[in-house]
């Protein structure tokens, strides 16, 4: 199950399955600081699929 905390600063989230981390934040012109993966990015990872 991922886990996600709201940090202090704006838009800040920290995603964590327990063993692993991530950071999202969103882009400066949406008010964040582009600190981590944007929304799309996390979308796009979670339909993503390998070529062979």
């Amino acid at each position: 199950m991922i886990e996600a905390t709201s940090e202090p600063v704006r838009y800040q989230t920290q995603l964590s399955n327990g063993v692993h981390s991530a950071a999202s934040d969103s882009t400066r012109d949406k008010g964040g600081n582009e600190s981590g993966l944007h929304s799309h990015d996390l979308l796009e990872a979670a339909l993503a699929f390998r070529k062979e």
